[in-house]
């Protein structure tokens, strides 16, 4: 366990102690790779590379001084079923400037952003080209995610 907890720290370039917190919640249905000081937050349900760029986006943004939390959330139906009090750990309700960023449908994801938030997903039957092509045309970039963050916090 000791040998994964260290390569996904430095794959995700986080604190290995706040990985091995990952790897214990995992089974509750959300995530959160990386936890820093924060006034705003960034969810998002995503696979490896997508992680990656966020992670990168983060990055981005605390150097502009905007901090954000990542969470991961591959299984909505697992952490809905958790208690109240997971789910306000993981997503508090005074945190209403949300982005989600899903590569397929936006659909369930609204319940998580609330009115506040943005959804970045595809909302459209997709696009046939090499997947960096279509990652780039619908913005799942490192920029697209920060200008979204930044929209949300005009």
């Amino acid at each position: 366990m000791n040998d994964l907890i260290q390569t996904l720290a430095r794959e995700l370039d986080a604190a290995p102690e706040h990985v091995e917190n990952v790897v214990r919640l995992i089974d509750e249905g959300a995530t959160i790779p990386f936890i820093a000081r924060y006034r705003k937050e960034l969810h998002g349900s995503m696979d490896d590379q997508l992680l990656r760029r966020l992670m990168k986006a983060k990055k981005v943004l605390l150097e502009k001084g905007i901090d954000v939390r990542v969470v991961s959330m591959p299984c909505q139906e697992f952490f809905d079923q958790q208690d109240e009090q997971y789910k306000e750990a993981v997503l508090p309700n005074a945190m209403r400037k949300r982005l989600s960023v899903e590569m397929a449908s936006s659909f369930g994801w609204h319940k998580y952003v609330g009115l506040d938030g943005i959804t970045m997903s595809i909302d459209e039957f997709g696009k046939s080209a090499p997947a960096q092509d279509v990652i780039q045309s619908y913005g799942f970039t490192v920029d697209g995610v920060v200008e979204n963050i930044e929209k949300l916090l005009k």
